[in-house]
């Protein structure tokens, strides 16, 4: 009785697509039920085309789902979507068109929780994010940010249930943003040092990170100073020196007046993907007396031979001197990069 009870309702759901094709049913003379279901399935791939016909359209309700290294289950959640019907009568004589409105003629729930499976060990700061959506009828889901490759089931038409989505193979993801912080900005008499800390360089052995420094007059219109892209090995730390690229400046910073550094930073390799990650910046800070970028000019002027850091290249600090050559010497690493900002070699 069930049974016959619960296939009157899908006939009753799907009657209006089927009647064209479908016989009578005769419940007290036995119904062949497996041939019903299968007209049935084949009107609903004719559905939303029918529906359409009708002037339907329904709204749409989304949810994210974010799983990370240690959750593989999204636990329940609830979407409804609401189906609307256009309704339309004459108005005024037979040529003076006709008035239309929506009608409420369905209200659509589904009960759905998401479960990965076959996940091979993620990072720690690795995240997948999929997107679940009830449209009408239709529940349908997609991965926006994975650590993996997946196959998504979807439990089909009208069904609550569990989506899962199956690993396939891992894949690089985005980088942490959060994984590098800036930790000293001075901009002292024109040095601007700059240090950084790096939480997860451990997970990138012998591969590269590259910071993007923005430095900038801070003031209304202000003008950028350096902009430069800064390729080092990962390590637990980075410091930089911008006046070690005074020659790019694109105007001299002036005592007195604010200055900050924008910065934004990607990975080279493959643990992550190469994308950049949202920009951040320093404190405002103001640069105090008479420039150090000054000591170039002094020195050349003095007859001695100076040399300021351009570069740091595998194991070698790379500098640039004032007679035009290159200079290099061994990186002093010691947990961070270490290079002198400027030396005097003979």
């Amino acid at each position: 009785m069930k049974k016959l009870l619960g296939l009157a309702v899908l006939v009753s759901l799907l009657a209006p697509a089927m009647a064209a094709e479908t016989p009578a049913l005769n419940f007290d003379q036995g119904v062949d039920v497996k041939s019903v279901l299968n007209g049935a399935r084949e009107s609903a791939k004719e559905m939303k085309s029918v529906r359409a016909a009708w002037g339907e359209h329904y709204d749409t309700d989304c949810a994210d789902v974010t799983l990370d290294a240690r959750t593989t289950d999204s636990g329940a959640f609830d979407l409804v979507s609401r189906i609307y019907q256009e309704q339309c009568y004459p108005v005024g004589g037979p040529h003076e068109g006709q008035h239309c409105y929506d009608q409420l003629v369905a209200v659509e729930r589904r009960t759905v929780n998401l479960r990965a499976e076959g996940r091979s060990a993620m990072l720690p700061w690795e995240k997948d994010v999929f997107e679940v959506c009830l449209s009408g009828w239709w529940l349908n889901a997609r991965v926006r940010q994975a650590s993996h490759k997946y196959s998504l089931d979807v439990p089909g038409h009208m069904h609550s249930g569990t989506i899962v989505a199956k690993a396939l193979e891992k894949i690089a993801s985005l980088p942490d943003p959060d994984g590098i912080a800036i930790t000293s900005y001075e901009p002292g008499t024109g040095d601007f040092n700059l240090e950084f800390a790096d939480k997860w360089s451990e997970y990138y052995p012998g591969e590269q990170t590259v910071l993007r420094i923005l430095l900038r007059h801070d003031a209304f219109l202000g003008a950028a100073i350096l902009e430069k892209e800064i390729t080092l090995p990962a390590a637990a730390g980075y410091k930089l020196r911008l006046a070690d690229y005074s020659a790019e400046f694109k105007s001299k910073p002036k005592p007195g007046h604010k200055y900050i550094v924008k910065w934004s930073f990607k990975r080279l390799g493959k643990v992550s993907k190469d994308a950049w990650v949202k920009e951040r910046k320093s404190d405002s800070k103001p640069l105090g007396g008479a420039s150090l970028m000054a000591v170039d000019d002094e020195c050349k002027a003095a007859g001695l031979r100076t040399c300021t850091l351009r570069d740091i290249v595998s194991d070698q600090c790379v500098y640039r001197c004032t007679d035009g050559g290159e200079y290099r010497m061994p990186v002093d690493a010691g947990g961070a990069i270490v290079c002198p900002q400027i030396v005097f070699p003979f």
